[in-house]
């Protein structure tokens, strides 16, 4: 549903070929990532939204891959897609530092081996009550803020993707209210069409 045009019998092929390939040849299903109580106190003790929203979706990262392989917590992933994936409007010459004061802080633990670049979240926590089920890796800065309660962030009525409101008006993404508006004006005379 975020891909525009997708084609499931264009991409079948590509799928199943990976699907061959992986370990065991067996995919798994995870519904949703628990968030616990203890989780989001120790998150939200970390001053900067910025750090929080980072911090947040590498313990999603984290907890899936426990979920789905028994990771024990650590996080493999690029640090351009972390940043990316929670929505961190850290500026480049600033992310390590970000990272650095996280480890200071002992919320996250680094790797021995400097030639990979892995982060260990050491509080994830199994035996408080869950408060928030995280259903998707996309965007998850802005699960982050919603969770908290940020009336600005809300899902689009099209697409379902989430986004930050600019005005209380607003009910789709940018890309669905610009394709929204195409339709509205596509007609054989240029005059604006009516919804329907």
């Amino acid at each position: 549903k975020h891909y525009p045009d997708y084609n499931p019998f264009e991409w079948h092929p590509l799928i199943e070929k990976y699907i061959r390939k992986a370990p065991g040849g067996k995919l798994i299903e995870i519904q949703s990532v628990p968030i616990t109580e203890k989780e989001m106190e120790v998150i939200s003790m970390v001053d900067e939204l910025e750090s929080e929203k980072l911090l947040f979706t590498m313990l999603v990262i984290a907890k899936f891959k426990w979920l789905a392989y028994k990771a024990n917590g650590w996080v493999s992933e690029k640090r351009d897609e972390i940043f990316r994936t929670g929505n961190c409007k850290i500026p480049v010459p600033d992310r390590n530092a970000t990272i650095h004061s996280l480890f200071l802080e002992g919320l996250l633990e680094l790797s021995r081996s400097n030639r990979k670049e892995n982060w260990r979240v050491p509080f994830i926590d199994e035996e408080s009550p869950i408060v928030l089920q995280v259903t998707s890796t996309i965007d998850c800065g802005l699960q982050y803020m919603m969770a908290k309660g940020d009336f600005r962030i809300t899902k689009c009525v099209d697409c379902g993707k989430l986004f930050i409101k600019t005005h209380g008006k607003m009910t789709r993404c940018r890309n669905c209210q610009a394709n929204h508006y195409k339709e509205l004006w596509a007609s054989k005379d240029g005059k604006l069409q009516k919804d329907k």
